[in-house]
């Protein structure tokens, strides 16, 4: 590895596994130089990582909470003083018991704010050792995706992430998080056309109920596609996704100049870490 490079760890812990990537940070850009994929098992602590590296962790989708805020004065100089207040109205509780981070959409008054109590981060803190920051597994997704996936359409496309029994979801809008979201499947074990028609109806429920609130600020755009990772699909399975949703069903494809030759051997699929991706995006 270059020794003049950064070196970044993003680790995803979903569905009873860990995975982890390493990326190199140099000047001409990020490379990925390492994937791997555990089962957990609490009995044994992975090694931290050597001094210099920056380890950043993911946070469940349901142990954040998403509010949307309108900035009525968005030039005004401090922006998150008008969020925090905004926010303070609709908080049932004391708000010094969360820890707060801002997404800026492609709507300059509108912000998706994440609030995550600070007794989860301080269990994260006490359980694992050298850590940088954290993200949301839905927030990680969409980073991974625009800074890592070649197919970035303009429109309005959703990602949906398969890793666990809770999928994330993430809306992008002109190549901005515009929307976020989880929800509970069951994984596909039977192999099944029955499990795969329960599963796009359960999706479809879920995607029109985000769309409507998506379309009080976007009413002319039409969701596009939807990118699925984190499960092997058959075919045929994306085909009845595809045909019941009404939508184009896809794969993301890392783009190949990020991939390091070790990476590719270990037979791995790189677009099923697109959350650690993202969690290396600082």
């Amino acid at each position: 590895m270059d020794h003049q490079s950064d070196r970044i760890l993003g680790l995803d812990i979903a569905g009873g596994r860990r995975k982890a990537v390493e990326v190199a940070v140099t000047k001409s850009g990020a490379r990925i130089t390492s994937i791997s994929s555990h089962l957990i098992d609490e009995r044994v602590r992975p090694e931290p990582e050597p001094n210099g590296t920056k380890n950043y962790f993911s946070i469940a989708d349901n142990l954040v909470m998403v509010k949307e805020v309108s900035i009525a004065n968005p030039d005004y100089d401090n922006i998150e003083g008008q969020i925090k207040f905004e926010l303070k109205h609709s908080l049932p509780e004391d708000p010094e018991q969360f820890c707060y981070d801002t997404i800026a959409t492609n709507q300059k008054n509108r912000f998706i704010c994440l609030l995550t109590r600070k007794t989860v981060l301080s269990d994260l803190l006490a359980k694992e050792k050298n850590i940088s920051g954290f993200k949301m597994r839905a927030v990680a997704l969409g980073l991974g995706f625009l800074s890592y996936c070649d197919n970035q359409p303009g429109g309005l496309i959703c990602l949906t992430d398969f890793s666990d029994n809770r999928a994330s979801l993430c809306f992008i809008f002109d190549k901005r998080i515009v929307a976020l979201g989880h929800f509970d499947w069951h994984r596909l074990t039977s192999g099944s056309d029955r499990d795969i028609f329960r599963l796009a109806a359960e999706l479809k429920t879920f995607l029109n109920f985000k769309l409507n609130s998506i379309s009080r600020y976007y009413r002319d755009a039409e969701l596009e596609s939807l990118y699925i990772c984190g499960h092997s699909f058959a075919d045929e399975d994306i085909e009845i996704l595809e045909r019941k949703l009404a939508l184009k069903v896809a794969e993301p494809v890392i783009r190949p100049s990020c991939l390091s030759e070790s990476v590719s051997e270990t037979g791995l699929a790189a677009k099923d870490f697109l959350v650690a991706l993202g969690l290396t995006t600082e």
